[in-house]
């Protein structure tokens, strides 16, 4: 029984000892790098198992993570992408963005996704006449009056 055991950690242990390291960098959230690690049998093996991921890059994404490794097999709002050497970074930083929705006019419009929500309205102490002002909507007063 002894012997076995010991036999069976030799194993184990020449298994492990046998495993290649890839070093490789990912973008992680907020857009820093980070060292990651990929493990195989052989160099080739062990860069074939470099991935990074991120969010999709969509309106309205809940997933937000980015990274070391592989997506989930399920998660459909997570884009891997595979690594070429140890040097270049797979994946990159993108803001989220937003859907949402303004007045104007009175009304409720719909806004085109932005990094951040944006509605213009008249101040209190508009006198003018310009009915692009006015009547307000996404975006900004700046950009309506150019």
């Amino acid at each position: 029984m002894k012997l076995f055991v010991v036999v069976a950690f030799v194993a184990f242990a020449s298994v492990l000892a046998n495993d290649v390291s890839f070093a490789y960098k990912c973008v992680t959230n907020g857009g820093t790098e980070k060292n990651c690690t990929a493990t195989g049998t052989d160099d080739a093996t062990a860069k074939g198992n470099a991935f990074c991921h991120s969010p999709v890059n969509k309106p309205d994404n809940g997933y937000s993570d980015y990274g070391c490794g592989a997506c989930s097999a399920t998660n459909t709002d997570c884009l891997n992408c595979t690594v070429t050497d140890a040097t270049t970074v797979c994946n990159t930083y993108s803001a989220p963005t937003f859907t949402f929705q303004c007045y104007e006019g009175g009304n409720k419009t719909d806004c085109g996704a932005a990094e951040a929500i944006a509605c213009f309205g008249p101040a209190k102490t508009y006198k003018g006449n310009d009915i692009t002002l006015t009547n307000g909507g996404c975006g900004t007063c700046a950009t309506a009056a150019a």
